[in-house]
């Protein structure tokens, strides 16, 4: 059986870099951020391995 794949949510994003869900959209919008999955029709998260390395990278937001 495969492991689900840890998300983080719009919400715990927002807590972890600082910042609004409008901003956190808009980054991904202009490809600053990973862009998120979305599993079931209505859940919506980012993959946490791809928000750690764009953390450790720098989060590239400029």
């Amino acid at each position: 059986m495969e492991k689900p794949l840890p998300l983080i949510k719009i919400t715990e994003l927002c807590e972890m870099v600082g910042r609004s869900r409008s901003t956190i959209w808009t980054w991904t919008r202009d490809g600053l951020l990973p862009q998120p999955v979305r599993l079931h029709g209505r859940v919506i998260g980012w993959r946490q391995e791809l928000i750690e390395k764009w953390l450790n990278a720098g989060g590239n937001t400029q």
